[in-house]
């Protein structure tokens, strides 16, 4: 991928105020959709790329529940609501039309009071061993939980132990972060084991937010500090932090990170929010500035095939697109070659042009 280009600001897409989460999928009309869930429980879409937005559609009663994660999964779209209360879990295969898949009282039956809280960490789908794909999600109120989809469109929850800030799956692990550091699991959720030793740096801060694309995990934490794994997230290295800057910038958390092996995502810090990449796996940075994107605070991201896209705290989308980076020339062909008396005379038709 290339660097990002043609960011645009959209202001007021949340009538309601307080973006919460966004996905990228393929929505009703079989094309890249954005879909934006609001702190107030209402959900609104783009099929054209961030152009133009559905009506806001209030999913739940916002009074009880505010929405709090959105997800493409392979069979549905999936909202995860919370405040303060029960987790309650919606779905809609259209957009339009949701379904409420738990009631107050299914997720808490088996971890209690002590499961209701005011957000979940992360949602994300696993493909568990070639078995219907199961969604995962971690949530606390005073202890670590996991809720999980037991059954299709059936959740459950189970103590863990430990409270995730994300979550995100790679090559069907789930990997886990918090304030402690990098988990984890192997077996589906039931058990997480913190890594340790030479497979995480030593300076390893709290960290907040995660992301992934095949084999490649990203993780990001207190003053832009960023790591990355290239194993599934078996094992990471360090690759930035405002220390990094001379003279050092004390900076937030990113809170965007998208993208390929080329990855965008928005900072904030002593200048304001700024949108930084990397076109080289993360050993150098580029900065994106943008005055109207600066006075804004970013809180969730995802990315497409050849875009990105954020919400904001308060009424805002910001959409990106990603440049093509060079592509490699095909292979030669009509290879041929007529054999001499000290030489050889090979000829072939050059592969196409990039």
């Amino acid at each position: 991928l290339g660097a990002p280009t043609n960011p645009t600001l959209v202001e007021g897409v949340l009538a309601s105020g307080g973006g919460a989460d966004v996905a990228v999928g393929l929505g009703p009309n079989g094309t890249e959709t954005y879909v934006v869930a609001s702190a107030k429980g209402t959900v609104t879409y783009s099929q054209d790329a961030g152009a133009s937005w559905s009506p806001e559609l209030s999913v739940q009663n916002a009074t009880l529940n505010a929405a709090r994660r959105v997800a493409r999964f392979a069979d549905r779209w999936v909202l995860v609501s919370a405040n303060g209360g029960a987790v309650q879990v919606h779905s809609s295969t259209d957009l339009t039309s949701w379904t409420q898949e738990t009631v107050a009282s299914d997720i808490t039956t088996t971890c209690g009071f002590n499961a209701r809280w005011y957000g979940p960490s992360s949602l994300v789908e696993v493909d568990a061993g070639g078995v219907a794909p199961t969604g995962f999600f971690g949530s606390s109120y005073s202890a670590g939980y996991l809720f999980y989809e037991s059954a299709p469109q059936s959740w459950a929850c189970r103590p863990v132990g430990t409270k995730f800030n994300d979550l995100v799956t790679s090559g069907g692990a789930i990997i886990g972060i918090n304030d402690s550091g990098i988990y984890r699991s192997n077996d589906g959720g039931v058990s997480f084991s913190q890594l340790t030793g030479a497979s995480v740096p030593a300076d390893l801060p709290a960290l907040t937010t995660a992301a992934v694309d095949g084999d490649i995990v990203w993780v990001s934490g207190n003053d832009g500090y960023i790591a990355k794994s290239t194993d599934q997230g078996q094992t990471f290295v360090k690759l930035w932090s405002g220390a990094s800057y001379s003279p050092a910038l004390s900076l937030e958390p990113p809170v965007f990170i998208g993208g390929n092996d080329s990855i965008t995502l928005t900072l904030a810090g002593n200048g304001g929010p700024r949108i930084q990449y990397t076109q080289d796996a993360g050993v150098t940075w580029a900065t994106l500035d943008d005055l109207a994107i600066n006075q804004k605070s970013w809180r969730r991201g995802a990315s497409g095939t050849d875009s990105m896209v954020a919400v904001s705290t308060t009424d805002d989308v910001l959409t990106l697109t990603v440049a093509s980076g060079p592509v490699a020339p095909g292979t030669p062909t009509g290879v041929a070659a007529a054999a001499g008396n000290t030489q050889a005379t090979v000829s072939w038709s050059a592969p196409g042009s990039d």
